[in-house]
């Protein structure tokens, strides 16, 4: 317990299991834990997982947001772009569409394309997402720094999907 609290008071994320949630510390009841069998530990596989799927796609977006924060413009729109292109590629390989079956290495726009053709995604979301691959191209292209507005749209985008992407787990 006694790492719980340091990692809590570092501002790390956790995630917690526990095979009986009868007899935890008063302090950690509250808190979301995944519950297993001792005896199948497997069974928790899955809520693991999205568990830290989240928790590892919330991370970045903290730190797009105190990078923005900070005025790293540039750094936030790559840290948000991240959390997109994960999250998309994951919506894409779970689907059961044969269509959506990409190579890896596929660039964000076919994936967002293949998204859409397969009425995951609407054309509005589809034509936003266009955009924000525009203003992560020039942070990552041009030498002048990225505006806030541009970098506001990245954010806001990354936490409307994250949103999104956590329903979908």
């Amino acid at each position: 317990m006694f790492e719980l609290g340091l990692a809590q008071a570092a501002g790390k994320s956790t995630v917690l299991l526990s095979q009986d949630l009868a007899h935890l510390p008063f302090d950690v009841s509250s808190q979301r834990i995944i519950k297993y069998d001792g005896l199948e530990p497997q069974s928790a596989k899955s809520q693991l997982k999205a568990a830290l799927k989240t928790v590892l796609s919330s991370d970045r977006l903290a730190r797009a947001e105190l990078l923005f924060a900070s005025g790293h413009y540039r750094a936030a729109i790559l840290e948000a772009f991240i959390v997109l292109d994960v999250g998309f590629r994951r919506l894409a390989a779970k689907s059961k569409n044969e269509k959506l079956r990409l190579d890896k290495a596929k660039p964000m726009g076919e994936v967002v394309r293949k998204l859409e053709e397969a009425k995951i995604l609407s054309l509005a979301e589809r034509t936003l997402l266009v955009e924000v691959m525009r203003i992560r191209n020039n942070a990552v292209h041009l030498p002048d720094e990225s505006s806030r507005g541009d970098a506001t749209k990245v954010v806001d985008t990354a936490k409307q999907f994250l949103a999104r992407f956590d329903m979908d787990n």
